[in-house]
């Protein structure tokens, strides 16, 4: 759309609010036409996946990991990639999955919508099934700020960031990229540590380890996270980066 009548849209509330009611139904449809599309392309991944090596991930952005169902909010984003609003029920049996892979996903949703993504994923978890989450670690970013000196890479990592993000005005301060952190990407809830093994607990999972990134002791939990393909610099990411296994028991 035409930047003048971006602005023009704007300034007028009646018609902003109707632009925003018709971007709204628009986007219900192409949603109703994922969700009746997807259908059997869960079938057909149920049916044919073999024994033990059934995996979704939720989130599955522009490199999804092959063998597995890769679901996104938007599908667009890869070829063979399906609809799945992860904060809503999950169209999927109890106990379909062998593993669940998602990285970079749950921070963008509220807390209360979190415990939805976890309580469904350990339903659609067989018993013994495991559960891995690759999210920003908050409290290695808020440590940028209290204790400054604490870690050698703080500052490579923030004037990476200052330097990758330039359009959000991020000056190459701690404080700037702490800040840059909590509200960009569309970024709601970040979590530190013992808050996600907590939220883990409450959910049902048991046996939780953190572990480095791309690594597991599951053979087939490894070299999973993308996420620095799409951004770029793994050593950063690798340093923002913490990765939570647990077990459905």
């Amino acid at each position: 759309m035409d930047a003048a009548l971006v602005a023009r849209v704007r300034r007028s509330p009646l018609v902003f609010h109707a632009a925003k009611s018709v971007q709204a139904a628009l986007l219900g449809v192409r949603r109703a036409g994922w969700r009746a599309s997807r259908r059997g392309t869960i079938a057909r991944y149920l049916a044919s996946a073999a024994p033990g090596a059934r995996g979704l991930t939720l989130g599955a952005g522009h490199h999804p990991p092959a063998g597995w169902l890769a679901t996104d909010l938007d599908p667009r984003v890869a070829p063979g990639v399906i609809f799945l609003d992860a904060t809503r029920a999950f169209p999927f049996p109890d106990g379909a999955f062998d593993r669940i892979h998602s990285e970079h996903m749950i921070e963008h949703v509220p807390l209360p919508a979190g415990r939805v993504v976890l309580a469904e994923a350990r339903r659609v978890l067989r018993p013994g099934g495991r559960l891995r989450l690759a999210t920003p670690d908050l409290a290695r970013l808020a440590g940028l700020v209290a204790v400054p000196d604490r870690d050698a890479a703080g500052p490579g990592y923030v004037r990476w960031i200052a330097a990758t993000f330039p359009a959000d005005g991020v000056e190459p301060r701690a404080v700037d990229v702490l800040n840059h952190a909590m509200r960009a990407w569309g970024h709601v809830f970040l979590y530190d540590e013992p808050t996600l093994r907590d939220e883990l607990a409450r959910a049902g999972f048991v046996d939780v380890v953190r572990v480095p990134l791309n690594e597991s002791g599951d053979p087939a939990l490894r070299g999973l996270e993308s996420h620095a393909q799409t951004v770029g610099g793994l050593e950063h990411v690798t340093w923002e980066t913490m990765v939570l296994e647990a077990r459905r028991p």
